[in-house]
């Protein structure tokens, strides 16, 4: 189902008929966002989750949602590669 999710949505991103919703995003919250859906799976297999980031960090102009799906799949591919005990970090 997770597959298929992200193939739909990778073909909406190289389609010319996707509408991005652009604004004022923080990096922080779209990192925060991604790592509290991943804190469990990366739990049940025994890797530390963590982040490290500039706490002034200014806000992009970007579609929160497409680069949280980044984000996503990058933590998700992470998890997959990633043995038990040793920690993955967005920083």
């Amino acid at each position: 189902n997770e597959l298929v999710n992200d193939l739909l949505e990778l073909s909406k991103v190289e389609s010319s008929s996707v509408i991005y919703q652009f604004s004022a995003v923080s990096v922080s919250a779209c990192v925060q966002k991604c790592l509290h859906q991943f804190r469990p799976r990366a739990k049940k297999v025994g890797v530390v989750l963590e982040e490290r980031l500039q706490p002034d960090l200014p806000l992009v102009w970007a579609d929160m949602a497409k680069i949280i799906w980044v984000l996503n799949n990058l933590v998700s591919n992470a998890l997959k590669y990633t043995a038990n005990g040793d920690r993955i970090l967005l920083s």
